[in-house]
């Protein structure tokens, strides 16, 4: 029980930490089926639909995890940041791709607290049958496991309530560095040196203030 709230935690940590970097106004839930249990098979078509979409400008980050349902059927479940995709555009696609229609796609309404939660009990179920959850490089930051690790040794000087709160500021900080400095995407970079929290971007750093 203890491994898996572990798990829990860690996947709900990057769930938020992704939300929080994009924001809910564009994420998307979108849920792919499949005619078979082959994982090879999902995975692989999904890769081909998201060379598609993001070629279009319909996805620009996402975290994914699999579904085995009772009846030996897989399912792929992706929340991803972009433009709605119509369903029947999507359907045909995976149907062109893959050999399977049924898809479902939602805009995510709610408190991301919640959407986090949701999304972090099932993805945590799964990984513990040893299927996991992946993200895209862009769905948060380079560095973010160290970055962290450095917030939560912080926990002897701040309570940590206030460390949750440095932490979402942390994640927009990033964001609005990505932005603003024009590397692009998952394109900065999060270290630690010297006891201190170093963004990169190109030649140029900041520390953590």
């Amino acid at each position: 029980m203890h491994h898996e709230d572990r798990k829990r935690k860690r996947c709900f940590h990057r769930v938020i930490s992704g939300i929080e970097k994009w924001g809910s106004r564009n994420l998307r839930f979108l849920t792919l089926t499949s005619l078979s249990d082959s994982r090879e098979a999902i995975q692989s078509s999904w890769r081909r639909l998201l060379a598609y979409l993001t070629k279009a400008g319909r996805v620009k980050a996402y975290i994914k995890c699999l579904e085995h349902t009772k009846a030996g059927r897989v399912h792929l479940h992706v929340l991803y940041v972009g433009k709605y995709i119509p369903q029947f555009c999507l359907s045909a696609a995976w149907a062109h791709i893959h050999g399977a229609r049924v898809v479902h796609i939602e805009a995510v309404y709610g408190r991301r607290a919640s959407i986090a939660s949701y999304l972090a009990k099932y993805m945590s179920k799964e990984d513990l049958n040893g299927r996991g959850y992946s993200w895209s490089h862009g769905w948060v930051h380079c560095g973010l496991v160290r970055a962290w690790c450095w917030f939560k040794r912080r926990r002897y000087l701040e309570a940590f309530v206030d460390i949750l709160d440095n932490w979402h500021r942390h994640i927009r900080q990033v964001r609005l560095l990505e932005a603003f400095t024009g590397v692009g995407v998952g394109r900065v970079k999060v270290l630690t040196c010297g006891g201190a929290l170093v963004y990169c971007c190109g030649q140029r750093s900041w520390t953590w203030s």
